[in-house]
């Protein structure tokens, strides 16, 4: 900066004899910058402090270093001494890709905060000013003299200025503009891009690909050229590939020679095969010239093996040419293009979720979420691989099994397999005896062997001590009572049902004076529709067996008098019937009844016995 320049900022920008003020504006701001100030002072004459025109300069440099790297429909404006309402405010700052406004304040000391007076005016002012939807930014005297960093980012940062962070690696935005300007929609926000990205080239080459990738077109285009040229050059060398001539003396050159020498040569190349005989005299002799091809091929090769490289496409899978080589099949270089699609695969994923999710959604208005899906297999197996396979992961979950894994988890993981289509299936991982016990501890033991260790009330002897055939009288006595009152059980599915009264053993374990059975017509219209898996046919024998043939009777509520009935039906199989014994009732009333496997079952007797602790 000359002399007069430096005079002129002196002059015009800052007080006197603050030089170190003149140098910093001096070495901060270039010629562009003041001198654009200085021509807007000069044309409009409009009254600006020292710190107004310092302001001046620092939007001069923000909206020029905008403005130069965009198209002029994405511009950044301000204005100085702009009157809005009965203000007049110091800076006015708008974006054509923000709907924010921005108003800058240059407080200098003698006019702001010097006095509670001045204070409470501007904060008036501020009010006044947002509630018309601008925002407002204050800076001191020294902070505009001493940093000019920290105005631009902050500014940049209230307009969501896309100047991108490419200072810090170790910010989150490093690298990622705000804005991108898109040819027939203009200016577009980062959020509204979804980006595919590939083949990122270095750092400072980043903003020529605007941030994206390098597209791998651009990345072969001079050795496809190159390959091109290649084959081009070995097809022309094929067409002179064998150059024939013809000896011969002076005089069949000469005019009176000449047509007859023609006419001999153009016999010689009419005969010119593995048949043709040429006779030709003893003064000429036939030579021919054969170029070399040696090594052609192996050099055009090198082209294309080049392109297989920068794609990642192996060249027999790039080029459809079979691998070469004692037992070669290829499948190296298949697995390993298969390994670079998987990749390629997962790193799109989460974009073409998204994506899915608006295209979904565009009838409703409404983003629908996916969580996941499945990509076609890259290869076929055959139905001899496809079992061997299922037969792997089958011994791989029998293993984990055996280990204690849970077996609704295991599988649950192997129908994560799309490919064995186990989807449709349903497994079944209950199992008599201790196979369902989710855990083996000695606990579960100690039940198991309780629940099948010898009770000799369950075995009545006869008269003489021995064993008799069905348990004895009573036990044929017990069982006609049950069958008796099973047999009276006759389900009217139009209207309430009376059942017969409770076996007196269990009335007893209940502490209960016996009381009619009442099924209502509600209920089984409840149970019609929640249990369809229960036949109406079965209804009569799966209430009889549980009310009156039950093996286990245990508390269903901490607050009601609520008692499951279970009776075992088969070995996997089980009749629950809930039924409510209330003394203020003159019926027992069924609540619901339904099947059960064994799982089921534990679980009504562990609820069982926490209704029991808790009591």
């Amino acid at each position: 900066m000359d002399n007069n320049r430096c005079e002129r900022i002196a002059e015009l920008l800052l007080k006197e004899n603050e030089i170190n003020k003149i140098e910093r504006v001096s070495t901060l701001f270039n010629c562009q910058d003041i001198t654009a100030c200085f021509d807007y002072y000069d044309a409009n004459e409009v009254p600006l402090t020292p710190i107004e025109k310092i302001m001046y300069a620092i939007l001069t440099r923000v909206a020029d270093c905008f403005n130069e790297s965009y198209d002029s429909e994405i511009q950044i404006n301000f204005s100085p001494q702009e009157k809005i309402g009965c203000y007049r405010v110091d800076f006015v700052v708008e974006a054509s890709f923000s709907d924010d406004k921005v108003i800058i304040e240059c407080d200098g000391h003698d006019f702001h905060e010097k006095t509670k007076q001045q204070a409470k005016h501007d904060k008036e002012r501020d009010r006044y000013l947002i509630s018309l939807g601008y925002k407002v930014l204050r800076y001191t005297g020294s902070e505009i003299y001493n940093d000019f960093d920290k105005i631009e980012k902050e500014l940049s940062k209230l307009l969501d200025i896309p100047l991108g962070n490419t200072v810090n690696p170790a910010a989150g935005d490093y690298m990622q503009p705000s804005i991108w300007y898109v040819i027939g929609l203009g200016a577009v926000h980062r959020s509204h891009f979804l980006k595919f990205e590939a083949n990122i080239p270095e750092l400072p080459m980043r903003p020529l690909t605007l941030y994206f990738g390098m597209p791998l077109t651009q990345l072969i285009k001079q050795d496809v050229a190159n390959s091109n040229l290649a084959s081009q050059g070995l097809a022309n060398l094929m067409n002179r590939f064998r150059f024939t001539y013809l000896k011969a003396d002076e005089s069949s050159f000469t005019t009176e020679n000449a047509k007859c020498f023609k006419d001999r040569l153009n016999f010689m190349s009419f005969v010119q095969d593995n048949f043709g005989v040429c006779p030709i005299k003893t003064t000429e002799d036939v030579i021919q010239l054969t170029t070399s091809l040696a090594g052609m091929a192996e050099n055009v090769e090198e082209f294309y093996l080049l392109i297989s490289a920068k794609t990642d496409i192996p060249y027999t899978e790039l080029m459809g040419k079979s691998a070469e080589g004692m037992n070669a099949t290829g499948s190296g270089d298949r697995r390993k293009w298969y390994d670079k699609c998987r990749s390629i695969q997962e790193s799109v994923k989460n974009n073409l979720l998204f994506m899915y999710g608006i295209v979904a959604g565009i009838d409703s208005g409404k983003f629908v979420k996916f969580t996941d899906f499945t990509f076609n297999p890259l290869e076929e197996a055959t139905e001899k691989e496809l079992a061997e396979n299922i037969k792997s992961y089958a011994e791989v979950a029998s293993a984990l099994v055996s280990l204690g894994a849970k077996q609704d988890e295991v599988f649950e993981w192997l129908k994560q397999f799309k490919q064995f289509n186990l989807d449709g299936l349903s497994f079944d991982t209950e199992t008599e005896g201790l196979g369902g016990y989710e855990d083996i501890t000695p606990q579960v033991m100690s039940e198991f062997q309780a629940a099948n260790e010898w009770r000799e009330e369950d075995h009545p002897r006869g008269k003489d001590g021995k064993f008799g055939q069905g348990g004895g009288d009573n036990e044929k006595d017990r069982k006609a009572d049950v069958e008796e009152k099973i047999s009276k059980i006759k389900i009217d599915f139009t209207k309430d049902n009376i059942l017969p009264e409770l076996n007196a053993g269990d009335l007893e374990e209940l502490g209960v004076k016996s009381k009619p059975v009442l099924l209502k017509k509600t209920v089984i219209d409840r149970n019609l529709s929640q249990h369809p898996d229960v036949e109406v046919e079965d209804y009569e024998m799966m209430i009889g067996k549980a009310l009156y043939d039950a093996d286990a009777i245990l508390p269903g509520n901490a607050e009601k008098p609520y008692y499951n009935f279970i009776a075992r039906v088969s070995g996997e199989k089980n009749s629950v019937v809930l039924l409510e014994v209330a003394d203020n009732k003159d019926n027992f009333e069924i609540v619901h009844f339904h099947w059960a496997k064994n799982k089921q079952r534990r679980t009504l007797e562990k609820k069982a016995e926490r209704i029991k602790e808790k009591s």
